[in-house]
């Protein structure tokens, strides 16, 4: 048995294939950085109206080509999301271990009296699925 290959058909499918690759990672880019750009506008808006510092601490990073992380710089950031306190064990006791454990790095002392005002995790939670969406559509 015997073949042949035409090196000039085979040139343009590699070059198709990685035209195609470059393409897909353009695409896989494009829709992190939406969805980044949108968690942080919902929990810009979710956030409470007159914690303009808070607001303001909202910032999308790029870590890496294919990474976005939606950061609150705010010292204050994780109290407002949970609470203190009996606020934050009745706001948590419905959440994930996972959600859980993340809160319990900022426990002080458990006497805290700040209802939670969760504003970036239901943003994260909302644009999750989307962004699975889009990323299976443009792979």
């Amino acid at each position: 048995m015997k073949f042949k290959v035409n090196q000039r058909e085979l040139n343009r499918v590699l070059k198709n294939i990685d035209r195609k690759s470059k393409e897909v990672q353009t695409n896989v880019i494009f829709e992190l950085e939406k969805s980044a750009q949108t968690i942080r506008n919902e929990a810009t808006k979710k956030a409470p109206t007159d914690m303009a510092e808070l607001k303001s601490s909202i910032s999308v990073v790029r870590p890496s080509k294919f990474s976005r992380q939606v950061v609150v710089r705010a010292e204050h950031a994780p109290y407002v999301e949970f609470g203190t306190g009996a606020h934050a064990a009745a706001f948590l006791s419905n959440e994930s271990e996972e959600m859980r454990n993340y809160a319990m790095k900022f426990y002080k002392n458990g006497l805290g009296t700040l209802p939670s005002n969760p504003y970036l995790f239901p943003s994260v939670n909302d644009e999750l699925p989307k962004l699975e969406t889009r990323i299976k559509r443009v792979v």
